[in-house]
């Protein structure tokens, strides 16, 4: 078969439909492309593009810009060539696989499902049931929420990053977009924090020292506890990407200035020099911070930290942290990068607070 053009050429029968069909001359393209002329079509115009053509238009196929090749004796090599083409195209050809399959599982829903979406990053699922129920289970078939959406919801579709849902009512003709929030347990354990420990909003981010966008990101941190002094709090973890060499030293070096009560004095001297560190460079920042540096040298080896910073990345991964910084306010994802936008996220569970308090 070959795949240049739209139709189908066979070696061995009906192409040549007539004993003057025999082929005379042939034009190479690639080890796939070959196209047979007939002898009477090798004799119109010059042997070129109009015997092409007529061969390709009576074999129902569009033809292909190129040059025409003659060549004397080639019903000699046919056989040749023919064998190679096919040795050729069975080797390219794919493995014929068979198909298996196995149930997986089988949820109980509480209504007929409409729509079912499904979101590739954690692979949660969204069904949609009759009456405008809408479930949501977890990977595991686990059902995780259910709530109601337009009673005659009849269509749903995920936006690409899992973030949004978009309900149509072919009745009613109306399109309802619904923002999805994944609330994930962050505890804090021993994790150095910044603001009144008390503060009913936590801002908790995974950070790595060598990644110049958490860098950038400290000041506006910092802004916001400031904004809302008592309120907020910043709880910082770790993890280092494996990008980045000495992200993991340095993490456990901030952890070693913990152990002596300067952790945020070493975090800010680490990302002030985050895209010069080194073994050296780290130690010189502790030994800047006023550190005992042979205590901090002793830390520096402590296994304990080391699994502390291990614990941080697991945490963040089973919260779907893929990259730094990742910020959460009170265990949702914040991707906004600005005072404002976070500002009025804070605020939202400020009063969200406040409204569970009178209650």
């Amino acid at each position: 078969m070959s795949t240049a053009y739209a139709g189908t050429i066979l070696f061995d029968n009906p192409v040549f439909d007539n004993p003057v069909d025999s082929p005379q001359g042939w034009r190479h393209d690639s080890w796939r492309n070959l196209v047979f002329l007939s002898g009477e079509e090798m004799q119109q115009g010059d042997g070129g593009n109009d015997a092409v053509g007529a061969v390709l238009r009576r074999h129902q196929m569009k033809p292909e810009k190129g040059s025409l090749q003659q060549g004397e004796g080639f019903m000699k090599n046919m056989r040749h060539w023919c064998l190679l083409f096919i040795i050729l195209l069975g080797a390219a050809s794919p493995a014929v696989a068979a198909l298996e399959w196995n149930l997986r599982a089988e949820l109980p829903l509480d209504g007929t499902p409409l729509e079912m979406a499904l979101n590739p990053e954690d692979g949660r699922m969204f069904v949609l049931l009759e009456g405008g129920r809408l479930q949501v289970f977890a990977a595991d078939g686990q059902l995780e929420e259910q709530f109601s959406v337009a009673a005659g919801a009849s269509s749903m579709v995920l936006s690409p990053d899992g973030q949004r849902l978009f309900i149509g009512n072919a009745a009613a003709k109306t399109l309802q977009v619904v923002d999805i929030s994944y609330i994930f347990d962050l505890p804090v354990g021993n994790s150095p924090i910044k603001g009144e420990k008390s503060a009913p909003v936590t801002l908790t981010v995974f950070d790595d020292f060598q990644c110049p966008y958490c860098a950038r990101l400290v000041p506006l941190l910092d802004q916001l506890v400031a904004a809302y002094p008592g309120k907020v709090r910043l709880v910082f973890k770790h993890f280092p990407l494996r990008m980045h060499k000495f992200a993991e030293q340095a993490a456990i070096a901030s952890l070693a200035a913990r152990e002596q009560g300067k952790f945020w004095e070493m975090h800010d001297q680490l990302f002030a020099n985050y895209n010069k560190l080194n073994e050296t460079l780290i130690n010189d920042l502790a030994r800047k911070v006023g550190l005992d540096m042979k205590r901090f040298a002793k830390d520096m080896g402590n296994v304990t930290l080391s699994m502390e910073v291990a614990a941080d990345m697991r945490l963040g991964q089973e919260a779907g942290v893929r990259g730094t910084p990742s910020l959460f306010i009170n265990g949702k994802p914040a991707q906004e990068r600005n005072l404002a936008a976070l500002g009025q996220l804070i605020d939202r569970e400020l009063a969200k607070g406040a409204g569970e308090q009178k209650d």
